[in-house]
């Protein structure tokens, strides 16, 4: 399980940081993003493996969709205070929706091909 988990952690800092040097070309937003997923993506992961055995009738689907919810909110909050509120606050709400939109899009097409 913890390989796993931090496999999961590893391709979404891959993805998602591309993402953010793309969208921002700026290295300390790369690093915000790490810094963003090392608190927001063990967190859901485990909440959501832990579901998955405590209420296995439970539709998984739900639960992922609050919390990548609950995570670009937090993300957009952390984003700001990293940044020191340099930018709107649709700056940062509409970084974290694209990364973690191309992170999802990402880990969605190796669970189809089973490449993950």
């Amino acid at each position: 399980m913890i390989r796993g988990l931090a496999y999961a952690l590893a391709l979404t800092w891959l993805t998602e940081g591309i993402v953010t040097l793309l969208l921002t070309r700026r290295k300390s937003f790369v690093l915000y993003n790490f810094w963003c997923n090392a608190l927001t993506n063990p967190l859901m992961n485990v909440l959501g493996i832990v579901l998955m055995y405590k209420m296995p009738q439970f539709d998984i689907r739900i639960y992922y969709t609050a919390a990548e919810t609950a995570v670009i909110l937090s993300e957009t909050t952390l984003y700001a205070f990293f940044d020191k509120k340099r930018h709107s606050k649709k700056f940062y709400f509409l970084l974290s929706l694209a990364t973690n939109a191309a992170s999802l899009a990402f880990g969605a097409v190796l669970s189809k091909y089973r490449l993950w």
